[in-house]
Parts: structure tokens; sequence; C-alpha cells
């Protein structure tokens, strides 16, 4: 009989820190028990739960004991090497809080300067992003970078993504955000891992086969190196997830993974969370939020009550996007209420997020087939095809013919909706597509990609949304925070006074959404309301002025007190009529209203 009193000399000191047992037992399964019992980390029995349910689905109830045992030594590993600021994030922050963010993506290669750039040049523009009021930083991994996965991943990041620095220099511009009070979003895939105990491209992952354990483990070791340097939201490109098929068992299958990555990130570090984007329709992506849990997280004899959902806390709507730019582009609001209809509920702690414009090409695909000829016929002259009709690729500004009001409104669309506005850089200063470097950018990536040891079926073509990935110079960026008399300054203005009124809005931060009919179907309106406060929203989508009537469900009471009422964004008072539950108001082109009621 094995006691710990008759093996006195049989602990060791760990990499992370903490006694071990040296594994000289003849049992290597009775070994690994009594190196967990030396130390046993306190995961909570909800969450328990959840990590057998998506082990088995992935491994079978064979397995299950034995990979949830190395799975709970990789948290012990990470619960025991967690500094204390990560610790006290843990228990501080909300299990809602990223629902008040405001994320703001960027290539680290191209924001604030004309050349490539390193992570020391994102720390530059961090008093810009803490000027415009945004909240997160969202690096996106460049093109190539995404493309080499299987050698991006491995330690020397570096040499595969020219431009980036060492894992320290990251973790230094980390450090240095959280210091100006800005979060940081990274995809989970693309991220470098020190600590790798052998090498994976975690392709696997998207395979409708088994997920090996040799390419989990190395994707755990990651999420629980990066947490405990500070990421606050893991992104995962789940897109290849739906390439792979979604029959009942894959789909399955898909969901335990996420399962997994979200539990195994909420026990080892509640301070961070699991963004999950595909491009899909909303309903194919509902099944990734999972199920609202409530657990018990523990620390050093301190605990906590977190309300979570078991997969994705955030997943992006990329039906919204192209919705939104048919109501913009075509002055009629039917396409987004066409969106709404289709977007199911969920529960208070999920969340959407949207964006008027990403990396990737304005996609035209959810649309339907006649939305769709119209939208691409009037944005092809302003921007360039991407793949024979797919969508066209182009900045915000161009597909808005640089007009200011139009740019102006389309923020103010984006940021009075309930969810997570993401902003693409550059828009907040009204940026053009840049044709110029475009060319320089394609042979540079095009030149990477047949160095690349992924084999490749054909040669790389040139990629139109490079127009729109091009370097900023740092000087437009800051220029356009003190300049009143061109296009950049006045949205960068504009943007960075309704960023600070919906974060100072509670109904625009955490209000239910409630439509309202308008007479005109060129004028969007929408009531955003909490039990304290009613804010009405409504925009003039056309370029002529207009008189609208909105009718008001008998949901929302009010009685105005006065003929005027006053414009949050613009501070000025605006003539209101009231009979009943109607109100009557006069919108100039391309206007908007937030009115609090």
């Amino acid at each position: 009989m094995l006691s710990f009193c008759a093996l006195p000399n049989l602990y060791l000191t760990s990499a992370f820190g903490e006694k071990i047992l040296e594994a000289v037992l003849p049992n290597p399964a009775i070994t690994s028990a009594i190196q967990l019992s030396v130390q046993k980390v306190d995961i909570p029995t909800s969450l328990q739960g959840v990590l057998k349910n998506s082990i088995e689905i992935l491994y079978g109830e064979k397995q299950k004991d034995e990979v949830y045992l190395q799975i709970s030594d990789l948290i012990r590993k990470s619960r025991m090497s967690r500094s204390q600021k990560m610790r006290k994030g843990d228990f501080r922050r909300q299990s809602d809080w990223y629902k008040d963010e405001i994320i703001y993506m960027v290539y680290a290669q191209g924001f604030g300067k004309k050349e490539s750039t390193h992570y020391q040049n994102l720390k530059a523009m961090l008093p810009f992003l803490r000027h415009l009021g945004v909240t997160t930083l969202r690096i996106i991994p460049m093109p190539a970078c995404r493309i080499e996965r299987s050698e991006y991943h491995r330690k020397n990041v570096h040499k595969y993504c020219p431009g980036l620095e060492s894992p320290d220099a990251f973790k230094s511009l980390i450090e240095a955000a959280h210091d100006k009070g800005l979060k940081i979003e990274f995809d989970l895939l693309s991220l470098p891992n020190p600590v790798a105990t052998q090498d994976n491209d975690f392709q696997e992952l998207f395979k409708g086969n088994e997920l090996p354990l040799s390419s989990l483990y190395p994707l755990l070791e990651r999420a629980s190196y990066w947490s405990n340097q500070g990421i606050d939201i893991f992104n995962l490109d789940a897109n290849d997830f739906f390439r792979s098929g979604q029959n009942l068992k894959t789909s399955f299958r898909n969901q335990a993974v996420v399962q997994l990555l979200s539990s195994f990130i909420q026990v080892t570090g509640p301070r961070s969370i699991l963004h999950v984007e595909a491009r899909q329709e909303p309903e194919k992506l509902l099944p990734y939020f999972g199920q609202e849990q409530t657990y018990t997280y523990t620390d050093h004899q301190k605990s906590r009550h977190i309300i979570r959902s078991t997969q994705g806390q955030i997943a992006t709507h990329y039906a919204y996007t192209a919705s939104l730019w048919s109501s913009l582009i075509l002055g009629n609001n039917q396409a987004f209420w066409n969106a709404y209809l289709e977007t199911p509920p969920f529960t208070d702690k999920e969340t959407w997020a949207f964006f008027l414009r990403n990396q990737d090409e304005l996609n035209l695909e959810m649309l339907d087939s006649a939305t769709r000829s119209r939208l691409y016929e009037q944005l092809l002259p302003k921007g360039v095809d991407f793949q024979n009709g797919k969508g066209i690729s182009g900045r915000l500004a161009d597909f808005l013919d640089n007009n200011p009001l139009r740019i102006k409104e389309a923020f103010d669309l984006l940021l009075s909706l309930p969810g997570i506005p993401m902003i693409y850089y550059g828009d907040a200063i009204a940026a053009r597509s840049n044709r110029h470097d475009a060319k320089q950018l394609n042979e540079e990536t095009q030149t990477r990609l047949r160095k690349t040891t992924i084999h490749l079926a054909t040669e790389p073509l040139p990629d139109s949304r490079v127009i729109h990935r091009a370097p900023i110079a740092q000087k437009q960026f800051y220029k356009a925070g003190s300049s009143t008399d061109t296009t950049s300054g006045l949205v960068y203005q504009h943007l960075q006074k309704a960023i600070s009124i919906r974060q100072k809005t509670p109904a625009l931060l955490h209000g239910q959404f409630l439509p309202v009919f308008s007479d005109e179907r060129s004028v969007l309106s929408y009531i955003r309301y909490t039990p304290e406060q009613v804010v009405l929203v409504v925009h003039n989508l056309s370029d002529k002025s207009v008189q609208s009537t909105l009718t008001l469900r008998k949901k929302v009471q009010f009685t105005l007190e006065s003929a005027t009422i006053n414009n949050l964004l613009t501070g000025k008072a605006q003539p209101i009529k009231q009979s009943g539950q109607n109100i009557t108001l006069s919108l100039e082109p391309y206007q908007s209203y937030w009115l609090i009621l």
C-alpha cells in the first residue's frame, strides 16, 4: 500500500514553481493521480461537468477520465503561476464586463506608420485610442501569418511574420495597453506559444475526424499562458468549423471544442472571455453561445459567483453588416428589419458584435439576390470586386462618397445598436482606400506565400482586400484630433463625442431594443430602454429632408414636457410633436437623433 510518508524524497520543483512528485512510481495512472492530489485545483462543480461532457464528445467515455486528469493538471499549473495582478482582475471584473466594450481592430504592421511596424509602434498609438474612447484593442494577424499557420504557431513566430517581434514585446504591449485602461483581443490560434512542449499546426481542429490530444494540449497551453499574460478576449476564427460540414455529429464535435476552450479559460482566469467568429447566418451561430450557467470561482480562499455562457460569450453578427450597408446605400430601412427579424434571441450573458467594415471584403452573400445585385452595382465604382461578385473591397469613407454627414450617420447607427461595436482602423478618421500601396502589399504577400511550407495547389492570386489594409501614417490619426475643417477631423471628433455619449447613457449601453414604426421607408427608428431611461433613435437614410411620424408601442408610455427635445448628438433642441403614441419630427439629409424621452 502506497503512502506519502513512504516516499520522502520524491518531490521536485517544476518550471511552474510548484512541488510535484517525481515520476518513478510503477503505474503512470497512480503517479498522475498522486501528483494531482499534492495540490488539488478547485474546479467549480458545474465547470467540471461541462469539461467532462466536452471531453466525452471528443474522445469517448473510455478516455474521459484520463483526459480530464491531464487537463486538470494544466489548470493547476496555470493557476499556480498566475500573477497577483491577474488574480485581482478575476475577482474585480463583472461577469458581463465585455458588454460595455467598443473594439478597435488593427493590423500591428499597418496602424500608425507607413512602413512595416513592430508592437513598439502600437504603443505610440495607445494615447490616440484612449482619446477616441474605444476600450479594447483587437490586433489582427497579418494575412500571410494566418495562411502560414503551421509555421506561425511555432516558437520562432517572428521569423514567419515580418514586422512582429518576440512574445516578450507582445507582453510589453499588453502591459502598456492595460496601463492606459485598454484591453487586448487576439486570435487564439495565431498566438505564439513560448511554453510549447511540441509543435502543432492545429489543422485537426477543422477536420471531421477526432481532435488528437497532441493538438488539444498545445492549444490549452497557449490559452493558459496568454491568459496569465493578460489577454482579455480570445478570438476564435470558427469559419473552418463550417467548412468541415455541419451534420449533427460534426456540429456537436465543433461545439464541444468551443465549450472545452471556453470552460478552460473560465476556470484558469475568468477575467478573460471567448469571442467566436464565423461568416454565417445568426441561427447557425447561436448554438456556439451554449447555455447560461452560474458557477463559483474560488482562489486562495476567496470566492465569487460568475454567470457566463458555456461556449462563446461574444459572436460576430456578419448578416447585420450587409443589411446595414443595404439600408445606408439604398436609403431604405427594409433590409435592416429583415436582419432584425432573422436574429434569434439569447440570454443576457451573451452578446453580438457588429461592424461596418473590417479587414475583409464587404461580403454580400447573405443578402437576397435582388438586393445583392443593386448594392453591388452601386458600390463597385467605389471599390474593387472580390471573387467575382461575392463582395466589394474598399474603405467605409469611399463607400459613403467621403461625405462626412453619411459617415457620421453610419457610426451613429452602429453605436446605437444593442451589442458591441467594432471599428476598423482608419475608419475613425475617414481614411481612403490605398490603391498605390496595395500593389506593393500584394507582391510582398504573394512572395511570402510562395515561400511557405504549406503546399499551395495554385499560384497565389492578387487579393483586392489589400486596398483597405495598407498602412496609415501616425500623423494622420493625431492630425484628425485637432482639425475641424477636414472630413477626417469632422468624422473623428463626431465619433469621439458619440462614443462618450454612448458610454454614459445606460439605455444605449445596456438597454433593451424595441422597433418603432415610421411612415417613411427612408427613416429607421427604434427605442433603447431600461426601467429608468428611454432613448428614441432616429436616422434619415436619404439625401433629402423628411418629416416622419413615428408610432411607439404602448409598452413605452411617455409624455413630452415641451415642444422641443435635446438631441444628445448635437446638444441642440429638436422640435417635436406628440399625439398619443405618435411622434412627428423633421430630419435633414443623413441626420440622426438620439433623444431621451
